[in-house]
């Protein structure tokens, strides 16, 4: 994911916690898959954080009390760093098959036509070499 370009808005409701959730919609730069040709792939996912108090928690630490989507701070904590979970939203919002996307016809968008690579292939078989047709002539005598 060498190249992408993201917009990310964060809602944010308060209540006896707070629910951040990350709404991502943007495209990376990767190889497709099937054609293995290089292609911008878009993004639109989103992804809920809920944080919540905890009194047992030392103030000015980082939370490391988390459980999957929950993320615990102390009580008079006024600042929460988003950067890993705005990293590990993105990253989780990558499939793991990446493949252009289907035309309306429901075609592959691949640019590559298999059917012309599968007769270039048979030809290659049938050319015979030279050499080996001299001892064709070997066997019959």
């Amino acid at each position: 994911m060498e190249k992408s370009e993201f917009e990310i808005n964060l809602h944010f409701e308060k209540g006896g916690f707070f629910l951040l959730t990350f709404e991502i919609d943007g495209k990376i730069e990767t190889d497709c898959d099937r054609c293995t040709e290089t292609f911008w792939f878009p993004i639109a996912d989103s992804h809920p954080l809920i944080v919540k108090f905890d009194d047992n928690i030392i103030p000015g630490t980082d939370p490391a009390d988390e459980m999957g989507d929950v993320v615990y701070i102390p009580r008079g904590q006024t600042h929460l760093n988003v950067a890993k979970y705005l990293y590990e939203f993105v990253i989780l919002s990558i499939p793991i098959k990446k493949v252009h996307s289907d035309d309306e016809e429901g075609n592959p968008g691949c640019e590559i036509s298999y059917e012309a690579n599968f007769e270039e292939d048979i030809k290659d078989k049938e050319e015979i070499d030279p050499r080996w047709e001299a001892l064709k002539n070997i066997k019959k005598n």
